[in-house]
């Protein structure tokens, strides 16, 4: 296992693209190139299911020094059994690149590994009735600007998505500023339609947990969550998601002392 895996995944700074390339010119462990740290519990559990296995998770910090990775991976010998997890982040909306649909890089099912969990643990079934009422309220309009800004994204990249739920719900002018169609737009009734049908699996992940976190760790609420617990309960859960990364993994990965399985 690469040295200092676990300590790697608490600790900052994250490695340099240039540097992780180095580190895996030194090993032969097969080696999950993962995006983050908000995904510790996760990772954590992928290493103890595949330990006999020695696989190593090795976070990055963001899907692009993933990417860049994967892009350079012909500087690394074919010995080296390496793989890629990333989320879809917009993608999903759009895509995969051509050259990122590859065996040994899996996407996320949803937006990110947030939205796979949160199915997974099927979280909202900790809302009290009246929690789940105002949740659903308030989804419907942040689904209102996720939609409008989903169909700006697809247009221009440098209209942003990972916008906090709290930004908008709690400052009414930007949220109407932000929903009022501009000269030209036409309401994208067909994506909205598409996204408030599905939206625990396309609704950017962070947002999402955003939501119903402001009614699951309310001051009042006798138990309180947070980010990281929801995670971790849905991580034990091994629900569908959680099954189909397990699965990739299983069949990529070399047996104990066994022969890794390598792609071009």
């Amino acid at each position: 296992m690469i040295a200092g895996t676990r300590r790697q995944i608490l600790s900052r700074p994250l490695p340099t693209v240039d540097e992780v390339i180095a580190t895996l010119r030194k090993t032969s462990d097969p080696t999950l190139l993962a995006e983050g740290i908000d995904d510790i519990t996760f990772l954590r559990r992928l290493e103890d299911i595949f330990e006999e296995e020695g696989l190593s998770v090795l976070p990055l910090g963001g899907r692009d020094a993933v990417l860049k990775i994967f892009d350079r991976r012909a500087e690394l010998p074919d010995s080296v059994p390496l793989l890629f997890l990333v989320d879809q982040d917009a993608w999903i909306h759009t895509e995969i690149p051509e050259g990122y649909q590859h065996t040994n890089l899996l996407a996320t099912d949803g937006y990110s590994i947030e939205n796979d969990l949160y199915r997974d643990g099927q979280l909202e079934k900790l809302l009290t009735a009246r929690e789940k009422s105002a949740f659903k309220a308030e989804l419907t309009t942040f689904l209102r600007w996720y939609s409008l800004a989903v169909a700006r994204h697809i247009n221009d990249r440098s209209v942003a998505l990972a916008v906090h739920p709290n930004a908008l719900l709690e400052n009414p002018i930007r949220l109407q500023a932000e929903t009022t169609l501009k000269e030209g737009e036409v309401e994208p009734t067909q994506l909205a339609l598409s996204i408030s049908q599905s939206y625990e699996r396309l609704v950017r992940g962070k947002s999402l947990m955003g939501l119903l976190l402001r009614h699951l760790s309310a001051p009042k609420r006798p138990a309180r969550h947070n980010s990281r617990s929801l995670l971790e309960h849905a991580a034990t859960a091994q629900g569908p998601m959680f099954t189909r990364i397990v699965e990739w993994l299983r069949g990529h990965l070399p047996p104990p002392n066994g022969t890794a399985v390598t792609g071009d």
